[in-house]
């Protein structure tokens, strides 16, 4: 495994879009370890402490953003997130996620800035598991979709001198996170309240935090070349299995893990993971934790912040 490069990073100015998410602000605190400039964005909340911290709108404040802050490599991890298949969920997404993808990536390109564009394995919808990054896609969630077309924003930057890499990262957990299985999981248990699940019978691939945010990093010290990689390679373990560990874990009744109550999503894809050779080959497998140890943090965080909420 490849370490992070520090004397890459050392003094070096970055953006990072999305710098107040739940990855986002992981991939921040190591930036900050590595001696860079770390400047971050967020529109509601701020990065964290000893970040720049800049308030934008992308697509409409990405110019005089990336104008003001010259960087020399920019993280653009910034996107809202549904899964819903609602009407209307296509339009309202777009902005934030093709149009910003865009504006960063024909920003960059007229800075010189080398850009890191974090997409999302949702654009494996669809396809027979183990994911390659050389399939056919046709994401079936307006989200998947949007996420694709993201990608060729960047690819279309590309063309006309950008320096990219594209990266797909796989389920994503770890302390801060306030969304997906493993948070409502963590929460119900440590509350001790039920948790409502289909089958459970979906297997999934399961990151933690930490992992990810070190293949984001390591990827930017990449000579970047329009590569688009898959980034994981965590434990594969089913819904319900991995619902009833974490009840397990805090102490609580595992049968408090109802199956069989929820509607599978439409066109639910049951066997999730990812091909990560391409990855490997570049800078080895990326560090992982114990599921089990993962998981403990994860629910301590949920245990102070039920606390603190009271």
């Amino acid at each position: 495994m490849r370490q992070i490069c520090t004397s890459f990073w050392a003094d070096k100015r970055v953006l990072v879009t999305g710098a107040s998410g739940f990855i986002g602000g992981e991939v921040c605190r190591m930036l900050m370890k590595t001696g860079a400039e770390v400047h971050g964005v967020g529109l509601q909340h701020p990065p964290p402490p000893d970040v720049h911290g800049h308030r934008a709108d992308l697509a409409r404040d990405a110019w005089p953003l990336l104008e003001e802050v010259q960087p020399a490599v920019i993280l653009h991890m910034a996107s809202p997130v549904s899964m819903s298949h609602e009407e209307g969920t296509h339009s309202r997404l777009r902005p934030g996620i093709v149009d910003a993808t865009a504006a960063i990536g024909q920003g960059a390109s007229k800075l010189g800035a080398q850009m890191v564009h974090i997409s999302s394995c949702a654009v494996y919808e669809g396809c027979t598991a183990p994911f390659g990054e050389d399939l056919a896609l046709s994401p079936s969630s307006p989200y998947g979709a949007l996420k694709l077309e993201s990608e060729e924003e960047v690819l279309r930057c590309v063309r006309t001198g950008l320096r990219a890499t594209i990266l797909r990262p796989f389920r994503t957990y770890g302390a801060g996170c306030l969304t997906g299985l493993v948070a409502e999981a963590c929460k119900s248990a440590v509350q001790r309240q039920p948790l409502a699940l289909t089958s459970g019978t979906q297997i999934r691939e399961w990151n933690h935090v930490h992992s990810i945010a070190v293949g984001i990093v390591q990827a930017a010290q990449l000579r970047p070349a329009a590569q688009i990689i898959n980034l994981g390679g965590g434990d594969r373990v089913s819904v319900v299995d991995l619902a009833r560990r974490i009840y397990r874990l805090a102490g609580a009744n595992e049968h408090l893990v109802q199956v069989g109550l929820m509607a599978m999503r439409p066109q639910e894809t049951h066997r999730f993971w990812g091909d990560h050779r391409q990855a490997e080959a570049r800078w080895g497998p990326l560090p992982q934790i114990s599921l089990n140890e993962g998981l403990r943090q994860t629910l301590q965080w949920h245990k102070e912040a039920s606390s603190v909420a009271r």
